[in-house]
């Protein structure tokens, strides 16, 4: 809360307050083409500008230093794969020209799911009582990658659920008492709490990482990825603080004013 009891979140804190920065410019309603590189002596890339389609237009905006994807849980993957980084037989599938392979992008997805049990009341005209189960670490993991080489074309996202066998006891009601009536329970009642992670993870690339301690892209010069998919491994709680605090260390890596705990 604020020092005048209005609620703070992203828009009044991080925004409104620069929003008349004379090097700040949101554009809404546009959508992200790809990003364009250009190759090194080193063998890296070097990000150089941005493509996107606006109002029926399509542009390019060129990058005087570094180019940071931020585009959410689900659109990050997306475009770092329509600018050809990714595995090389989900580009090559998409059609989308191959300009890094870089096999973790888009894999070790993870999330929060939830299920529900419902009771009947003891006596007429009683609410009845729901129980909600949340499982904050589960043992699959998923992928989210580009099938065309259209950005309007939304990725395909399988979170691989229920690969791996249901621990017992599991009650939704008496009527349920097999493994199979169990788990066709849980699959037709479960939902998403829309708390995915970990596809863009900060790993060492040898262990399908796809960002450095930096948040720069592996292969890529001046290219970083800044929200929740560097997280490796899920949290046991609400993501929200989490991604602020990203975004915050972030800003002071960029800045260069970031000093890591000793």
């Amino acid at each position: 809360m604020s020092g005048d009891s209005h609620r703070s979140y992203s828009t009044t804190a991080f925004y409104v307050p620069n929003k008349d920065r004379e090097n700040l410019n949101v554009l809404i309603t546009a959508t992200v083409r790809r990003v364009l590189f250009t190759p090194e002596q080193s063998g890296n890339l070097i990000a150089t500008s941005v493509e996107f389609e606006h109002g029926g237009k399509v542009y390019e905006v060129n990058a005087k230093q570094e180019i940071i994807v931020s585009a959410g849980t689900l659109g990050s993957p997306h475009i770092l794969n329509l600018s050809g980084i990714g595995r090389r037989d989900v580009l090559e599938k998409a059609g989308i020209p191959l300009k890094l392979e870089l096999p973790g992008v888009g894999e070790n997805v993870q999330e929060h799911i939830m299920s529900q049990l419902s009771y009947d009341p003891s006596k007429p005209g009683r609410r009845y009582s729901t129980l909600c189960m949340a499982v904050n670490y589960l043992w699959s993991r998923g992928t989210i990658h580009s099938t065309s080489s259209d950005p309007k074309k939304m990725p395909e996202i399988d979170p691989h659920y229920f690969e791996r066998d249901m621990v017992e006891e599991l009650n939704p009601g008496p009527e349920v008492e097999s493994d199979e009536q169990l788990t066709k329970w849980i699959r037709e009642t479960f939902s998403t709490v829309w708390h995915t992670s970990s596809f863009c993870s900060m790993l060492p690339k040898d262990k399908g990482g796809d960002v450095d301690n930096n948040l720069k892209v592996y292969g890529i010069t001046n290219l970083r990825v800044v929200n929740f998919s560097v997280v490796p491994l899920h949290v046991g709680t609400h993501t929200q603080s989490t991604v602020y605090g990203i975004a915050e260390q972030a800003a002071d890596i960029i800045k260069g004013k970031f000093e890591a705990a000793v």
